[in-house]
């Protein structure tokens, strides 16, 4: 029995590892964290997102493994001076280049190169004396490789359609208090190499932060993401993966630059189907 437990757990870990880097989800869970849903004002934005996520425990048990992956992630933000419902029409593009390392029972590879694409032809931000909030539709495609025998694969392999809808509230008048949820919920069509349709996605990348000076902001972001329906391959359902996330975060702000930068730290504090790590992301926004 503990032969067949261990060979079942080393089996369910492998393709947890496999799915880190093929991930079922396009979406990389905490790029987004304190006032996450709050958009610019009209203009254009240059935005470099430096994602690591670096993972050596699997929650179900063994083998011992060493992931580190690093995503570089150019954005380009448009915020134009039209008005749909009251808010500012926007539109976005997303070219990201990932680089994964992985050591696994022997398998060492290594992979730098185009990850997916993802384009959002419409975004629409409000701006109130109370809160901000914006929705947006986008999808992501699948310009970079993927092989379903590749570990860290920089592509997923499908074509994914993605939902936007978020809210930053402030208690005070002086908004020096924000209170922010941002969700984003994923439709994945059928793998074309495998015939798989992965499972549907949902993630809400949250905030709670205090202006501490003019420029200063601090603030304990985190995420919570979860596989809402199973892959067409998993009859059971019992593949369905989710993580939660929780840590520190702070922005620095030089207005007369138009310049931004904010960095966290996210610690996951319950992993199921999927390894379970930590996350750090630092983000520079400028104003062109």
């Amino acid at each position: 029995m503990k032969i067949r437990t261990t060979i079942i757990l080393l089996l369910c870990a492998f393709m947890a590892l496999s799915g880190l880097a093929q991930a079922q989800t396009h979406y990389p869970a905490g790029a987004e964290g304190i006032k996450g849903p709050q958009l610019p004002p009209p203009g254009l934005y240059f935005r470099d997102y430096n994602y690591i996520y670096f993972a050596d425990e699997f929650p179900e048990g063994p083998p011992e493994f060493d992931l580190m992956a690093y995503v570089q992630v150019p954005r380009l933000v448009w915020i134009t001076n039209k008005q749909i419902l009251g808010g500012f029409y926007g539109m976005d593009i997303i070219v990201p280049f990932a680089y994964q390392d992985l050591d696994f029972m022997g398998y060492s590879e290594r992979d730098f190169s185009l990850s997916d694409i993802f384009v959002e032809p419409i975004t629409i931000s409000w701006h109130e004396q109370k809160f901000d909030a914006a929705i947006g539709y986008g999808f992501w495609a699948p310009s970079g490789d993927f092989s379903p025998s590749d570990m860290v694969a920089p592509g997923k392999g499908f074509w994914t359609q993605m939902l936007t809808g978020g809210i930053t509230y402030y208690p005070d008048a002086g908004k020096t208090w924000s209170i922010s949820a941002l969700n984003r919920y994923e439709f994945n069509q059928e793998q074309d190499i495998t015939e798989v349709t992965p499972g549907q996605y949902w993630t809400v990348d949250w905030g709670i932060s205090k202006s501490v000076t003019k420029t200063m902001e601090l603030g304990l972001a985190g995420y919570h993401q979860m596989a809402t329906t199973a892959a067409s391959d998993d009859d059971s359902g019992d593949g369905k993966d989710h993580a939660t996330a929780l840590g520190p975060e702070v922005t620095f702000a030089f207005p007369n630059k138009v310049f931004f930068v904010t960095g966290r730290y996210l610690f996951e504090v319950d992993a199921c189907n999927r390894p379970e790590g930590n996350t750090i992301v630092i983000t520079f926004t400028k104003g062109l």
